[in-house]
């Protein structure tokens, strides 16, 4: 589980981050947040995700040779599909 905070607009002050009330010397400063900015956790988030294993499309090696074969097969099906020569009736 990834917890992402609310994401806050940029134009806000500092000052009225930090509170009011405060002493002189702190209202200069942000308001404690208790967790890292928004973009910094979708950063984080991002290279968790990306960084994950994958699994394999096929149960051997996928090559460009074996793609090119398989993507031939597939396209002479769909040049064999009674579905796609009845679209094609309908279009003429």
């Amino acid at each position: 589980m990834f917890l992402l905070p609310m994401q806050e607009n940029d134009g806000e002050d500092n000052l009225t981050k930090a509170g009011t009330g405060t002493y002189p010397l702190f209202s200069l400063l942000p308001g404690y947040k208790g967790h890292p900015a928004f973009p910094t956790m979708v950063s984080k988030l991002r290279s968790q995700i990306l960084a994950m294993p994958r699994c394999q499309l096929s149960h051997t090696i996928l090559t460009e040779k074996n793609w090119f074969h398989y993507a031939a097969r597939i396209w002479d099906g769909v040049k064999k599909s009674s579905a796609l020569s009845e679209y094609s009736r309908l279009l003429c």
